[in-house]
C-alpha cells in the first residue's frame, strides 16, 4: 500500500495502525488478508505464513487460486493458508473511496484443499461471515474457471451494449430507447431475486471423524451442489478422535439436499428439528 494511502487510511480512520513489515503486521492476528496484485501473492502469503503462528489463518484476496496454491507446496504452515476472493468493489480505487457497506451480502469465494485444516476453514468462514459477507467454499479450479468467465466475458458484453445503446440513442427512437432500457431493468430483478431467494435457516448436524480435509470435503461438495453454507460451527469431541459439524442453510429443501450430499460421503448427518 502506498504511504499516502496509509497516512490517509489512518486519518480517515479506515485504518487503525500502520506496520513497517509483514511479520509486524500479522503479530498476534488471528486471521490475515493478503491484499497485492496476483503475481505477488506467493511471495506475501508465504511471508505472512513465515511470520504467523499455528492458530492463524493466512488468506488472499486475489481472482486466482491454482497458481498460488501451487506455488506454496508444502511449504511450512501451508495448510493455514485458505485461498479467498470477495467478489465486491467498484471501478473507484483508494482509500478514500472505501466505504463500511461495501461487503454487505457479497458473494466471498474460500478455497479450500485436501490438505486445509477444518478449525482454520471454520475461523476464516466465521470471520467473512461477521465481515457481512456470504461465504461460499468453491474449488480452486472451478473458481478460476468461473473468474475467467465472469471477469473477461462482462468487458466484451459491455463494449456491445454500449454500442448498442449508442445505435438505438444515434436513431433517435424515444420507445425503443426505453423499451431496451425497461427489460434490462426486468431481467436485473430476476436475477436479484433468484440470487436471494431462499428461507429460514436449517441446521444440519453431521458426525465426521477428526481427519485432515473433512471440513473441506463436505464444504466443497456443498458448494459444488449450489448449496450455500450461511453458517458453521465445530463441536469436537472430548478425545478429539471424534466430532460434529453443524452448517445452516436456507430452508428445508436445501437442507434435506445437504443431508443427502453429505450422507453420500460417507457421514451421519440429521437435520436438526426435522425429526429426521
Amino acid at each position: 500500500m502506498e504511504a499516502a494511502n496509509v497516512a490517509q487510511g489512518l486519518e480517515l480512520g479506515a485504518l487503525d495502525r500502520a506496520a513497517g513489515s509483514v511479520a509486524e503486521a500479522v503479530a498476534g492476528a488471528k486471521v490475515v488478508f493478503c491484499a497485492a496484485p496476483v503475481a505477488a501473492l506467493p511471495g506475501l502469503v508465504a511471508e505472512a505464513l513465515a511470520a504467523s503462528d499455528e492458530p492463524t489463518v493466512v488468506s488472499d484476496v486475489g481472482s486466482t487460486k491454482r497458481e498460488l496454491i501451487a506455488g506454496l507446496g508444502e511449504a511450512p504452515g501451508a495448510d493455514r493458508f485458505i485461498g479467498g476472493h470477495p467478489l465486491a468493489g467498484a471501478e473507484t480505487a483508494g482509500v478514500e473511496n472505501a466505504r463500511g457497506e461495501l461487503l454487505d451480502g457479497a458473494r466471498w469465494y474460500l478455497t479450500p484443499t485436501e490438505r486445509s485444516s477444518g478449525l482454520h476453514y471454520d475461523l476464516l468462514q466465521s470471520t467473512v461471515s461477521d465481515l457481512g459477507a456470504r461465504p461460499q467454499a468453491i474449488d480452486p479450479a472451478v473458481h478460476d474457471r468461473v473468474m475467467a468467465t465472469v471477469s473477461h466475458l462482462p468487458h466484451v458484453l459491455a463494449n456491445v451494449l454500449v454500442s448498442e445503446a449508442a445505435a438505438l440513442i444515434r436513431s433517435g427512437d424515444r420507445d425503443a430507447v426505453d423499451g431496451w432500457h425497461a427489460a434490462a431493468g426486468e431481467d436485473r430483478r430476476r436475477l436479484l431475486e433468484s440470487e436471494f431467494a431462499g428461507g429460514d435457516l436449517r441446521e444440519l448436524r453431521i458426525g465426521v471423524e477428526n481427519r485432515p480435509g473433512t471440513v473441506a470435503e463436505i464444504a466443497l461438495a456443498l458448494g459444488h451442489a449450489q448449496v450455500n453454507i450461511e453458517d458453521m460451527a465445530l463441536y469436537p469431541a472430548p478425545d478429539m478422535r471424534t466430532g460434529a459439524i453443524s452448517v445452516w442453510v436456507a430452508g428445508m429443501d436445501e437442507a434435506e439436499r445437504a443431508a443427502e450430499i453429505v450422507r453420500g460421503l460417507g457421514h451421519v448427518a440429521a437435520i436438526v428439528g426435522s425429526g429426521e
